[in-house]
């Protein structure tokens, strides 16, 4: 039981959202959690940010710009 919760605290999570609120509240409550969070504003930054960060979880919004 114990290595799911290491897991868990070690899941890289990947927040993508053209809106800077929502994108980062969503970041605020994932790290909180003990993920391991990076966030992108638009597409172009979230196709760099899976390319070198591969996340175990991408979180997009699918109605935004360079998409």
């Amino acid at each position: 039981m114990q290595s799911n919760v290491i897991d868990v605290l070690q899941s890289k999570v990947l927040v993508v959202d053209d809106d800077p609120d929502i994108r980062n509240e969503l970041a605020s409550a994932l790290i909180d959690r003990g993920f391991i969070v990076k966030t992108a504003g638009d597409g172009s930054e979230a196709l760099l940010c899976v390319k070198l960060y591969s996340p175990d979880l991408i979180l997009l919004d699918i109605s935004m710009p360079q998409m």
